[in-house]
């Protein structure tokens, strides 16, 4: 009796193998590698998204915010900003400006908001901070954008 039962667990034994076994097919066969230059447009490879700023004279996008203006005026400085939403959806925008003297010390800063900007619309609005004794000339800086 013992024998019967070691060769049903011996036949059980290469039943299971025999079924857990799985063999594989290549389809590759008659497939050639593509360079990602010989890739057609539906076939692009992705980039990496980063939150890097793109090198000056870099980028292929118009900015969102640029300074048209900045001048000094009795009793501050003002700075005339165009902001431009390249989104599909409608952005409002809270733009914070550094004003600096000739010799590049900070001597104020303004914010300006800009809301809810449609698609494809371009806003003008001033940044204006009100400075004692303001420099005769003076530069502007976008120095923060946010976006909501």
């Amino acid at each position: 009796m013992r024998h019967a039962l070691m060769s049903l667990s011996a036949a059980g034994l290469l039943a299971l193998t025999a079924c857990s076994t799985q063999t594989t097919e290549s389809t590759t066969e008659g497939t050639e590698a593509v360079s990602p230059e010989d890739r057609g447009p539906s076939e692009q490879v992705p980039t990496e998204v980063t939150d890097e700023e793109p090198p000056a004279g870099g980028s292929a996008v118009e900015p969102e915010v640029v300074v048209d203006t900045c001048e000094a005026v009795d009793p501050g400085v003002v700075a005339g900003l165009t902001v431009s939403n390249g989104e599909v959806d409608p952005r409002s925008y809270v733009i914070t400006v550094t004003f600096s003297g000739a010799d590049g010390v900070e001597v104020a800063e303004a914010q300006a908001t800009a809301d809810d900007v449609r698609s494809g619309q371009s806003l003008e609005v001033e940044a204006v901070a009100e400075v004692a004794d303001a420099p005769a000339e003076v530069t502007c800086e976008v120095t923060d954008v946010n976006r909501f």
